[in-house]
């Protein structure tokens, strides 16, 4: 399924605009202020709809106001999504309370929801009620474990590449991409990768650290009676606090979480030790298209999986901002072959 219409009403510098998007590559060409980051915070609010890790909401100053009439006052904001349907079986199952049939095609049917923000107020508590709906009419319930079917990732113009690439870090998506592997290639076989294997190989790895034979189970017991004996020393009589230490993490999201890149300093071509450099010495440039290779990696891995969204969606905010021109016609040219990859991709940009 992909995004192939999206109507806005009363949102922000838009009156009412509706937009037609093809499957694969979606780009958006404006001016500064002529409404880009409008349409991507609608398409952040609603294909983030219902989920807990949502970091966009609606506001009063997000009303449309009318420049050339100020008496003119809006108090609803409606967003119209329209999905074409690829997978017959699979999405029509998932989606069957969103489906809406086409009244001059008998045979084609799309998925739908709308989202409607009504500005209301009682007493002096002033506030948005939500309504979502599913099809053709107002009031069919939909489902919110349909929505988790629905995944994006935003790349705002902002972005602080260095953070979301760094180990253990909050928003690090070095360790989403390994996360949502189900499979992984050895040897040139297929490996599945299920919660099982996952928990078999990390306890594999932390055997190494905390077998009783390990010099780095020792290692830790030593600094662990250290802190222990300054403990009880500065408590009052047997009424002192104790503590136990363990190497960080003990899942596979644990470690994957803690995988660090690095770019090779010298061609691989060369004799000798190899040297590497960290992300935060790389340009700004160039660690975005490693942050923007990462993102893509997770969702394509996404699409390949059927076990996974049915929906993928790629939102970035002017990767000129952070490429040099060049860079920029790659990047697009590579955004290019991802037709096929079953990723949707929306760029606004003032190219």
């Amino acid at each position: 399924m992909y995004l192939s219409n999206l109507k806005i009403s009363n949102f922000r510098s838009i009156k009412y605009i509706e937009l037609t998007f093809q499957k694969g590559v979606n780009i958006l060409i404006g001016e500064n202020n002529s409404g880009k980051s409008a349409i991507i915070d609608a398409l952040r609010i609603g294909l983030g709809y219902g989920k807990s890790n949502s970091s966009i909401s609606i506001r009063e100053t997000d009303l449309y106001i009318n420049k050339n009439d100020p008496n003119e006052q809006n108090f609803e904001i409606l967003f119209d999504f329209i999905f074409e349907i690829e997978d017959e079986i699979r999405e029509k199952q998932c989606f069957y309370d969103f489906l809406s049939q086409d009244k001059s095609d008998p045979k084609r049917q799309t998925i739908q929801f709308h989202i409607k923000y009504s500005y209301e107020q009682r007493g002096k508590r002033k506030f948005f009620k939500r309504t979502i709906w599913g099809g053709d009419n107002e009031g069919q319930l939909v489902p919110y474990e349909a929505l988790e079917e629905i995944f994006f990732i935003y790349l705002d113009p902002l972005r602080d590449a260095v953070s979301n690439l760094k180990p253990y870090s909050y928003n690090n998506k070095v360790g989403d991409l390994f996360n949502e592997l189900t499979k992984y290639t050895k040897g040139g076989v297929d490996i599945p990768l299920d919660e099982e294997k996952k928990k078999q190989l990390a306890a594999e790895l932390y055997q190494i650290f905390e077998g009783q034979e390990s010099d780095w189970e020792s290692i830790l017991q030593t600094g662990n009676e250290k802190v222990n004996d300054h403990l009880k020393g500065t408590g009052i009589s047997s009424k002192y606090p104790n503590i136990k230490m363990n190497y960080l993490g003990r899942k596979y999201s644990d470690v994957v979480r803690g995988i660090e890149l690095k770019r090779p300093v010298y061609n691989v071509e060369l004799n000798g030790e190899q040297k590497y450099f960290e992300i935060h010495q790389n340009g700004l440039g160039e660690n975005n298209l490693i942050y923007a290779s990462v993102v893509l990696g997770d969702l394509i891995n996404r699409c390949e999986d059927q076990e996974l969204q049915l929906y993928n969606a790629l939102l970035v905010e002017e990767p000129e901002a952070h490429l040099h021109p060049q860079y920029q016609n790659t990047f697009f040219a590579y955004l290019n072959k991802l037709q096929d990859t079953g990723v949707q991709i929306f760029i606004t940009s003032h190219l």
